[in-house]
């Protein structure tokens, strides 16, 4: 006889006598005894159990009374288990309930059910709580080191018990009847009969501690785990953010991407109701694209960023800011974006803002962001163009402008400006006459600036703004140019014609008094009210200007932001030298060229460190 820790071994009145063995794994003690009868154990429901969980046994014979006890049998010892008696049915079945004790070791026991002189016993399996936790499908229960290269991390804990409540760190709570407590977006968590599920389980780069305990009733079971996130840009690398608008600045792969959000941003869907799911996933789609745009090449990885559906928009306008690895001059610096992982399907120029010092390049992120982001630099120089040599004056605007997207020659299949077949492919279209277009002089100062582009139709009318810019005409990119210029009150069209229809002439040619209200504008520079005085300081600037004269060379409407234009020393005259002799014409009535045009909006991108 010994004692154990539920109870106290107490031996048969009768000599027991050897088990028989019943196949199949059902295994039968029968006590002799002249006068009494067989006890058979029928069936335990469930036939193995966790610790802390309910056993129902059935048993089969004669002669059944109260008082049925339960030991749980193993080489160690014996647990006696007072159980609770169901159902007596006659005298030959009887049904007994007891609770797996906290204090049984895990393993195969010898389960039996005695009632006075006889024994029924059967080999039962009793088996811890959990059955295996996987990372990432990777099965971790005796590896408690795990390195991961994405921010989120999948776990999923097989339970050998339905009834278990599983504990994943301070992030979440799933309960047996499948309830989740958690106060965090976007985890993906849930149950399915025995097995416990996050989906994206959050990390912080570096070492992350992580604990997963699974209970039933009052019996624990712990597992400690660290997991390395290396937080770089490695192929195939994700970073996921459940919930934007709990973002002011998102942060991934070592700040080698970064998405600055204006506080309270959100996502909204195509139709600007709120987006039911707020996610954005930022991945490493490749190291290099496989296609580069002729010119270029990739100083940076491939990066994809998305929303849950890729039709959702950012509710404002946001920056993407990317590292690159160049030593490259800023000018030749840009982002593509690509609709494709290859990078040469939906093609974009995006321009950008360089920080040489951190080496990193800033574009505006708006409307319909989701798409594949890299860094290129242009190694082909544009004195390759027959109308663009190396030593001429608007040679490193155009090269600087036509490198970030501001700027297309004329002859390019992606330029809509209503130039035709000028010249050839080896010409950018900066010869005697060839002037700028409104639409492209729009399109130039909204880049140039890193605007945000407006949302418009995708087709029909095109803009809410000028009946002549439509679908029929400019595609949707372009027209969307011209709708954020008009929006910022940079360009503005004529007035209202026939039927009150306002056109913007978007293939007319712009003057030079006309640029210069636009550049005052787009830079808020102060304008002089004093009318007398405005006149007078221009009389002494140009000498083609007579304040005097019925059609003077500089209109009335537009002298102040002339003058503005000149002190800011963006816009300035053509020397005319007469007997020796040099003065300043401005020709304010004058088209402004393509080659003025890409001088003046890199000087002013210069001037305002967008470049």
């Amino acid at each position: 006889m010994h004692q154990t820790t539920a109870g106290t071994y107490r031996k048969n009145r009768l000599a027991r006598v050897p088990i028989m063995v019943l196949v199949l794994g059902l295994m039968l003690a029968i006590v002799p005894g002249a006068a009494l009868a067989a006890v058979s154990l029928s069936s335990i429901t469930p036939n193995s159990a966790t610790l802390g969980q309910t056993v129902e046994v059935t048993l089969t014979g004669t002669e059944f009374a109260s008082g049925m006890t339960a030991k749980i049998n193993k080489t160690t010892g014996e647990l006696i288990v007072n159980g609770t008696e169901l159902s007596v049915t006659g005298t030959t079945s009887a049904v007994f309930r007891f609770v797996i004790p906290s204090g049984a070791a895990t393993g195969t026991h010898r389960l039996t059910v005695v009632k006075d002189t006889y024994e029924a016993s059967q080999d039962f399996a009793i088996s811890s709580i959990v059955k295996s936790i996987k990372f990432n499908n990777v099965n971790v229960l005796t590896s408690p080191q795990y390195t991961n290269s994405n921010n989120t991390l999948e776990i999923v804990v097989e339970t050998n018990n339905s009834s278990a409540e599983v504990k994943f760190g301070s992030v979440c709570t799933i309960k047996a009847d499948g309830t989740i407590l958690t106060n965090q977006a976007g985890l993906g968590a849930g149950k399915s009969g025995s097995v416990y599920t996050v989906e994206r389980y959050p990390l912080k780069p570096g070492k992350n501690s992580i604990t997963i305990t699974a209970s039933v009733g009052s019996r624990n079971e712990t597992f400690k785990f660290t997991v390395t996130y290396p937080d770089v840009p490695a192929t195939g690398a994700e970073y996921y953010v459940g919930d934007v608008s709990g973002q002011s600045k998102i942060e991934a792969f070592g700040k080698n991407v970064v998405v600055d959000l204006e506080k309270g941003n959100y996502l909204s869907d195509a139709d600007g109701f709120l987006a039911t799911d707020q996610s954005m996933l930022i991945s490493v789609s490749s190291m290099t694209p496989a296609y580069k745009p002729a010119g270029f090449t990739a100083v940076s990885p491939v990066f994809q960023i998305t929303a849950d559906n890729s039709l959702n928009l950012i509710g404002k306008p946001g920056k993407l800011t990317l590292k690159y690895t160049s030593l490259g001059a800023p000018d030749n610096l840009t982002v593509y974006r690509a609709s494709t992982a290859a990078f040469n399907t939906g093609l974009k120029n995006m321009g950008g803002q360089v920080n040489q010092k951190a080496g990193t390049i800033t574009i505006p992120l708006d409307g319909a962001f989701s798409g594949f982001y890299a860094v290129f630099i242009s190694y082909v120089g544009a004195e390759t163009y027959s109308d663009l040599p190396s030593h001429g004056w608007y040679y490193h605007s155009v090269s600087a402008l036509r490198a970030k997207g501001v700027m297309e020659p004329t002859n390019s299949v992606t330029n809509p400006w209503a130039y035709g077949s000028v010249g050839d492919a080896s010409t950018f279209g900066l010869g005697t006459g060839m002037n700028v277009r409104r639409g492209e002089f729009a399109f130039m100062m909204v880049r140039g600036l890193g605007l945000t582009f407006v949302e418009i139709p995708d087709a029909g009318g095109g803009t809410t703004i000028f009946s002549d810019v439509n679908s029929s005409v400019l595609t949707k990119y372009y027209r969307q140019s011209i709708e954020t210029a008009a929006r910022h009150g940079l360009i503005r069209g004529y007035p209202p014609g026939a039927g009150g229809l306002v056109n913007f002439g978007w293939d007319e040619n712009l003057n030079r008094q006309q640029v210069a209200v636009i550049i005052a504008r787009a830079g808020g520079l102060p304008l002089d009210q004093d009318e007398g005085r405005v006149k007078a300081a221009l009389a002494k600037l140009y000498s083609d200007y007579d304040p005097g004269a019925v059609d003077p060379s500089i209109s009335t409407w537009a002298a102040a932001s002339v003058l503005a234009c000149n002190k800011a020393k963006l816009m300035g005259g053509s020397p005319v030298t007469v007997d020796g002799k040099t003065t300043y014409e401005f020709n304010g009535k004058d088209h402004l060229t393509r080659a003025e045009a890409a001088s003046l909006v890199h000087r002013y991108m210069l001037a305002k460190k967008l470049i």
